[in-house]
């Protein structure tokens, strides 16, 4: 790391703050000041030196100024010089004849304040030297080589807090670097001290500026500290407990925020910090001769995209200049079960806000650890998981870009998941899923001996590497284009092996295949249009190849792509499917692929999803798909060249010849070019007919005639068919909102609220307490009456039961209570419906009735209320709670059912005791209405059965809903149109994409929705 510094030079002086006497000081930590050294409250008695001292031309700026508040304001440029590195500036106040005694102190403390962050952020340091008046004359220095990262917390007061310890060790605090003197740091005579401010200018810029406000610069005692005595025992033997080393990784430098030259073990300094939980060690810089390395001392948590994996050959210990560590003690990282919810045989950790995995605790082993909703969870280190015996199912989140193999060898591991997210390139170990890729290109994949993930299969690179090694391979039919042997003049080293003759050939743009022969050491290359055979050659040791453009054309080493034309339609909802598999596997890593559209004008917007795939064998096959992002298609059809950027290490595949395009058909008015083909046809045939009739005469004119009569009865019949089938839909449609098409049953108030729990359908019927309904005109009649229709709309908390723990339960016994409070009836006379309780859950036909009914049941209530207390679904244990209750599809059905009728005036949400709006501004109305919008079990099990989904059965209930909304569009419901009108295709789309899951893969169609339903329902209205 190259360096250029602005130092801030003040001799010990006395100042208008500073005295002789121990101040004390309360900052909540047992420390004691025994001496102010500065507490730079008088800007005037510095003095400045751009670095003529040094005899070089000006390294620095700085302006002083008193800071608002305690303190000297110093605003600062540090420029660079390339001979000697360094800019500085120094502040010399007047000499103290009298120095500082020091004596009884520990550390040095200097506060101070960022008052502008550094133009280089994350690489512009502050670090403190201190000089002590030696029986030489000359004052020793000795220099603290660690920095304070300054970054952007502007005004948080900061302190550098060093032990005060210094001799001529470079692993001491403070370091001399061979001036004058005794060589060992007296606290009794520090004459004075110098300040400086750095950057990292291998970061590509040549100048830093910044403000800093310097408070305070004290020796402090720290009570807790054990003080060395003797001058050797400032440079303590290495050591490292408490840390545990991550192999095979290291850290941008960008996210640190302390960096030492490791004057004691990195391990001990990461210790000593409360904030600290990760560091890195750099084997790779010396500035001067015996200078330790430089530690990075990190924070407790690492920042976005800080992992990266290490080195040149990055499995080898041997080229490894990075030593990352994290620290594995529970004092650091926590415990499991108090950072996360430890249930049964269950850790759930999600959300917790992790930035490294706890410790296990010794009374509890998880078989289920989940990880997932933790971004800042990006490094799982080799030891993460100790402890934990009986760990079988772990998911990682998906911020995870290392983690490391080791720690994937649990004696009972055997399934582990990346959660759903933008996921960063990985290391070392990936999803086994063709999106998630490794950093290393180069990688291959290898099995871990668990489900779900693969091992980075790394190959480091070397020549001849891509081409394919025969024994006994004859090639003929072709002349050699060049003949390589130990005495040529050029390429002499293609002789040596035949994988450097294979290199070779590799290099040559007309080389397609070789032959090394080990007895005369000559390598022979060829051009193509060669014959092989295999055959022995006696007396001969032979070793033909083929070189990668050759393997590309003859072992289909190719990437394939079909179909070669794709084409974007309104029929298909301007979308395709590309599928894209490898010709062969890789002779090594990986085949990374990235779909573009040429330029061309009036195409824009088109997007592929996932931008790019990684295949890695034959066998392995993924779909990339192609749609249009722009919600106006273009105004006329278009085509454009489709390309694929294809990176690989195995070179054969970069020669893949992907010419394909993409055709954008757009509709046409009044039939537009199809209809404009069609017709030219139609009188190409027709001038036929008329030559035909010409010359074999009226018969064939009678049979065109006859046909041309059965076309169009064909045509009125379809026509007449498929008007039929829409108005029946949408008369179904209507007769489905219109009446219930099955019993709505209901639990008196006072009932259901003496329950303990919810209750399914057939428990309350066999009690007999159950109400049933059976038509519209008899709920209608019970209001005359007096009773209350509350329908209770909520998401399950279980797979197979609603309400496990009882939390929905309470929730809805107070909304009961304030239903009737509002409405101001007895409980008894509150009639509730719920799912769990009125619809049977045994017999399927009359369930899936019921649930067809829904839409009808929530709108002839009276109140609807919305219950979604937080709480944790049992199964997946996912969070669930008003966010989740409104995103579900069945529930936004429900709420669409009820406002269709009754507005959002009797919709509730139920809070606490009582009840609030559940709709507050049209956002949040438009919202609750997306019902095909939403989420839906089905479609998260992947419709394994191959059954509708249930966005299917809900088109024609909502179907009806809208139907009756725009026939009272003039009456009562006037409102409700106005609002449904200008979003009627974003509610209600045409079609929708169905995805099935089958084995191993996926297939998605586009299936229709309500096509043009909305339109004819409109029309018969």
């Amino acid at each position: 790391m190259m360096l250029f510094t602005l130092f801030v030079f003040a001799v010990a002086t006395p100042s208008s703050g500073a005295n002789d006497d121990a101040l004390a000081l309360h900052t909540g930590e047992p420390a004691v000041v025994v001496r102010v050294i500065e507490p730079f409250n008088e800007t005037a008695r510095f003095q400045t030196d751009d670095g003529s001292a040094l005899g070089l031309p000006p390294l620095g700026i700085i302006e002083l100024a008193p800071a608002d508040g305690d303190g000297t304001r110093a605003d600062y440029l540090v420029g660079y010089n390339h001979q000697f590195g360094l800019g500085y500036v120094q502040l010399v106040p007047p000499t103290r004849e009298k120095p500082f005694d020091c004596s009884g102190a520990t550390h040095l403390v200097l506060r101070y304040r960022v008052l502008a962050p550094p133009s280089v952020p994350h690489a512009t340091f502050l670090r403190v030297a201190l000089l002590d008046s030696s029986d030489s004359g000359e004052p020793e220095t000795y220099m603290h080589f660690a920095f304070d990262v300054l970054g952007n917390d502007v005004d948080e007061p900061r302190e550098l807090r060093i032990e005060l310890c210094g001799d001529r060790s470079a692993f001491s605090p403070f370091w001399n670097m061979g001036s004058p003197g005794d060589g060992r740091l007296d606290l009794d005579r520090i004459a004075g001290f110098r300040l400086e401010i750095a950057s990292d200018v291998m970061l590509g810029e040549k100048v830093t500026t910044g403000a800093i406000a310097f408070e305070r610069l004290s020796c402090v005692c720290e009570q807790e500290h054990v003080k060395r005595v003797a001058a050797g025992e400032c440079s303590s033997a290495r050591g490292g407990d408490g840390c545990r080393r991550v192999p095979n990784v290291r850290l941008t430098k960008g996210a640190r925020f302390r960096v030492e030259y490791a004057h004691q073990e990195c391990c001990a300094l990461c210790a000593a910090d409360p904030e600290c939980l990760y560091f890195m060690l750099d084997l790779s810089t010396k500035v001067f001769e015996g200078q330790p390395p430089l530690c990075y001392i990190g924070g407790d948590a690492l920042p976005p995209d800080a992992v990266v994996a290490n080195g040149e050959n990055p499995l080898s210990d041997a080229h490894e200049r990075y030593e990352v560590s994290v620290m594995d003690s529970s004092d650091k990282r926590g415990l499991l079960c108090t950072a996360c919810r430890c249930d049964g045989a269950t850790a759930d950790c999600r959300g917790a806000d992790l930035a490294f995995v706890p410790v296990a605790d010794a009374s509890f082993s998880p078989r289920r650890l989940d990880l997932s909703e933790n971004p800042r969870l990006q490094l799982i280190d080799p030891g993460a998981f100790e402890g934990m015996t009986d760990l079988a199912m772990l998911t990682l989140p998906a911020a995870a870009a290392h983690v490391s193999p080791e720690a994937l060898r649990g004696p009972a591991l055997r399934s582990v998941a990346f959660a759903p997210g933008d996921s960063p390139a990985r290391t070392w170990v990936a999803a086994d899923s063709p999106t998630d890729f490794f950093q290393e290109l180069c990688c291959g994949r290898a099995d871990l001996g668990v489900d779900g993930v693969k091992a980075c299969d790394w190959t480091p690179k070397s020549p001849g590497i891509d081409c394919e090694y025969l024994k006994n391979l004859q090639i003929h039919d072709v002349d050699p284009l060049y003949v390589v042997t130990t005495d040529s003049f050029f390429m002499a080293e293609a002789a040596e092996s035949a994988t450097k003759c294979g290199a070779v050939c590799e290099l040559a743009d007309n080389c397609h295949a070789f032959t090394y022969v080990d007895d005369t050491e000559s390598c022979y290359l060829f051009p193509s249009g060669f014959r092989i055979s295999f055959a022995e050659v006696e007396g001969v040791s032979l070793t033909s190849g083929l070189s990668p453009r050759a393997r590309a054309e003859l072992r289909n080493a190719v990437v394939l792509a079909e179909p070669s034309v794709v084409e974007l339609s309104e029929g298909t909802g301007y979308r395709a499917t590309i599928r894209l598999a490898l010709g062969a596997t890789p002779l090594h890593g990986a085949v990374w692929i990235s779909p573009r559209v040429g330029a061309t004008v009036g195409l824009e917007g088109v997007e592929f999803r996932p931008p790019r795939v990684a295949l890695y064998d034959e066998e392995s096959s993924v779909s990339i798909e192609v749609s249009l992002s722009s919600s106006e298609p273009p105004t006329r059809d278009v085509s454009a060249p489709l390309a694929f950027d294809v990176l690989a290490c195995d070179a054969a595949f970069v020669y893949s010849d992907l010419n394909f395009v993409l055709s954008v058909v757009t509709p046409q008015e009044n039939g537009g070019h199809s209809g404009r083909g069609a017709r030219r046809r139609k009188q190409r045939v027709i001038l036929a007919a008329e030559i035909l009739a010409a010359v074999i005469g009226a018969v064939i004119l009678l049979w065109l005639t006859r046909s041309v009569c059965r076309y169009a009865r064909k045509k009125r019949q379809l026509e007449d068919d498929r008007a039929l089938l829409v108005s029946e839909q949408v008369k179904s449609a209507i007769e489905r909102v219109g009446e219930f098409q099955a019993h709505f049953t209901v639990v008196p108030g006072d009932a259901f609220c003496a329950m303990d729990r919810l209750k399914t359908h057939e428990q309350l019927r066999s009690e007999d307490v159950l109400l049933v309904y059976d038509s519209v005109a008899d709920v209608s009649g019970a209001m005359d009456l007096g009773f209350v229709f509350c329908f209770l709309s909520h998401q399950w908390l279980g797979w197979g039961e609603a309400d496990p723990h009882g939390k929905h339960m309470d929730a809805m016994r107070r909304a009961v209570q304030a239903v009737a409070r509002d409405a101001g009836v007895p409980l008894a006379s509150v009639r509730v419906w719920c799912d769990v309780v009125s619809i049977p859950q045994k017999n399927r036909s009359e369930q899936r009735l019921a649930i067809a009914s829904l839409p009808t049941f929530a709108s002839c209530s009276n109140y609807f209320v919305a219950v979604a207390p937080d709480a944790t679904h049992a199964d997946t244990r996912c969070a669930c709670g008003e966010a989740s209750y409104r995103s579900r599809t069945w529930c936004r059905a429900e709420m669409l059912s009820c406002w269709s009728r009754n507005g959002v005036a009797n919709m509730y949400l139920a809070h606490g005791d009582g009840l609030q709006p559940l709709m507050t501004d049209d956002q949040s109305l438009a919202s609750s209405l997306d019902v095909f919008g939403g989420e839906l079990t089905c479609c998260r099990l992947g419709h394994a059965d191959g059954g509708i989904c249930d966005r299917e059965s809900l088109m024609l209930p909502v179907l009806g809903l809208v139907s009756e909304i725009y026939r009272k569009r003039n009456e009562d419901r006037a409102d409700a149109w106005e609002f449904l009108e200008p979003i009627l295709d974003d509610l209600f789309p045409r079609t929708f994409e169905f995805v099935q899951e089958e084995g191993d893969g996926e297939t998605r169609t586009h299936r229709v929705l309500f096509g043009d339903l909305v339109e004819a329902a409109m029309y018969a209205v």
